[in-house]
């Protein structure tokens, strides 16, 4: 029973690190696409 606990609990740690990495991900896509948006107005402006 102890186990089964211990695992499930080991599991659901695992899964939040995973949702954290796809958070991350994502993340990081957003603010690559605003950067590049900012670099297309600056040179616009310019």
């Amino acid at each position: 029973m102890i186990f089964n606990s211990f695992y499930s609990f080991k599991t659901t740690i695992l899964d939040a690190h995973r949702d954290m990495i796809i958070l991350c991900d994502q993340f990081k896509v957003n603010v690559s696409i605003l950067v590049r948006k900012d670099e297309e107005n600056g040179r616009e402006k310019v």
